[in-house]
């Protein structure tokens, strides 16, 4: 994560491995990180796993970074995995109907208040925001 503001609390920041098991593992980790904090658990969890899952699939095999923080009334949720230019992620598309893929930033970006996309030469960064319970 890039350096949180002062006024960013950072609640959670654990390493997956980019594997399948990956995306449960995060699951888990946010229902007891993000319990109580947020309006819409089951959203939180189900955009994490859509965004870990992308981690694994399309990121090179090196761990993968996911943090929680709060910010004033929002929770952040950032999933940040090594990765190779991909030019185009930055525009979220929806897939035509017969692409059995390809629905995950999409499914995030519907659940979340804001999405944020930062592709850099080694690195994706994907910060979803969600509002807080109080």
């Amino acid at each position: 994560m890039r350096a949180p503001q002062p006024e960013t609390t950072v609640l959670l920041h654990q390493l997956l491995d980019p594997e399948p098991a990956a995306a449960a593992q995060a699951r888990r980790l946010i229902e007891t990180t993000c319990r109580g904090r947020v309006a819409d658990l089951d959203e939180v969890v189900l955009a994490v796993d859509e965004l870990v899952t992308n981690a694994v699939v399309h990121g090179l095999p090196q761990p993968i970074h996911l943090w929680v923080c709060r910010a004033d009334d929002q929770l952040w949720i950032e999933v940040d995995n090594a990765s190779r230019p991909w030019p185009g992620l930055n525009l979220i598309l929806r897939p035509s109907d017969d692409m059995p893929c390809g629905r995950g930033l999409l499914i995030a970006m519907n659940l979340s208040t804001a999405l944020r996309v930062h592709v850099g030469t080694h690195r994706t960064v994907i910060s979803a925001s969600f509002a807080t319970k109080f």
